[in-house]
């Protein structure tokens, strides 16, 4: 009898919530082992434990998956990443192995742009700051601002920083974006007005930034553009840590040069740094897509991109 091909599945929540995905796997005659870790496999050698030689296929979170992960995998044909970033992927040495990448979008931009709007309502609004005075046992009325009427500026216009604008449309704001590759229609259709980096930065009551990590947008919002946003503006990051100067952003908060910050990505995760040590600032654990609904559509689609890759690779073997 033959052996069965084996599947690695990274993520520690797989088919919590829809055992479809994994009775698709294994309808097909897959093996699939399941990290049992229950959280992100975080570094190098947590990847290594896994990535090993006798996998041929990965449905992937974003743990690293370096040019040592890769060689270590020798049979590895086909990476399937739930969600849609794939900074965490040496395309190197995957080009070199001739290995698929998949990802898998169905559901993201909702929840991400979801979360977004909810993190700039909070951090607009105060509201972790007023929970942790009550559980305090004090009492206290915490002025905020409103949504209404602001000037939002989006950095990134994919599908998240589009859903994001399609969302504040109900607060009657104002929308800036910035972004390389312009879309006139959707910017007709929904009043957005393309600008400078500069000058988004400086005319913004709110900052939301949407895009991957890549080389040209590592550090974008460095210490010296995180200080052209304007004083008492807030800034939201539910793209990929790395992209915004956290040093940097950690002075203009605690000078209240800015009113707040909401981070739900970080340079390095899990995050442990001075940013929790501030008041006017609001923290999630990279949860832009930990909604039910959108890790049900995701996963189903990994599944079916993996299944589909491999597919086609044994096809050509033949």
């Amino acid at each position: 009898m033959a052996q069965k091909r084996k599947i690695l599945v990274t993520t520690g929540t797989f088919c919590q919530f829809d055992k479809i995905p994994l009775e698709l796997l294994k309808k097909e005659g897959y093996e699939v082992l399941v990290n049992p870790m229950g959280r992100t496999l975080a570094s190098e050698e947590e990847s290594l434990r896994f990535y090993t030689s006798g996998i041929c296929g990965v449905i992937a979170g974003t743990e690293p998956i370096t040019r040592r992960v890769i060689e270590q995998a020798k049979q590895l044909e086909v990476i399937s990443r739930i969600g849609v970033g794939l900074d965490s992927v040496d395309f190197e040495a995957v080009r070199e192995r001739g290995i698929q990448v998949f990802k898998s979008d169905a559901g993201v931009a909702d929840a991400v742009a979801e979360l977004t709007v909810g993190l700039i309502l909070a951090a607009l609004r105060r509201v972790p700051e007023a929970d942790r005075v009550i559980r305090r046992g004090e009492w206290g009325e915490l002025m905020g601002g409103m949504l209404r009427g602001k000037t939002v500026g989006i950095i990134g216009m994919g599908h998240i920083g589009k859903k994001v604008v399609e969302l504040c449309q109900v607060f009657g704001v104002k929308c800036l974006v910035y972004d390389t590759i312009k879309n006139p229609s959707f910017a007709q259709r929904f009043q957005v007005s393309y600008a400078d980096l500069e000058v988004l930065l400086r005319e913004s009551d709110v900052i939301s930034v949407h895009v991957p990590r890549t080389d040209q947008t590592r550090n974008l919002l460095n210490g010296e553009r995180l200080r052209q946003i304007k004083q008492g503006a807030v800034l939201v990051n539910t793209s990929r840590g790395g992209i915004v100067d956290e040093q940097g952003l950690h002075e203009l908060l605690r000078s209240k040069h800015l009113a707040a910050a909401a981070l739900d990505v970080y340079d390095h995760e899990p995050y442990q740094g001075p940013l929790a040590q501030l008041e006017n600032v609001i923290l999630t654990c990279h949860m832009g897509t930990c909604a039910r609904e959108a890790r049900v559509q995701m996963e189903r689609q990994a599944a079916e991109n993996l299944i589909s890759g491999l597919s086609q690779r044994a096809l050509h073997a033949r």
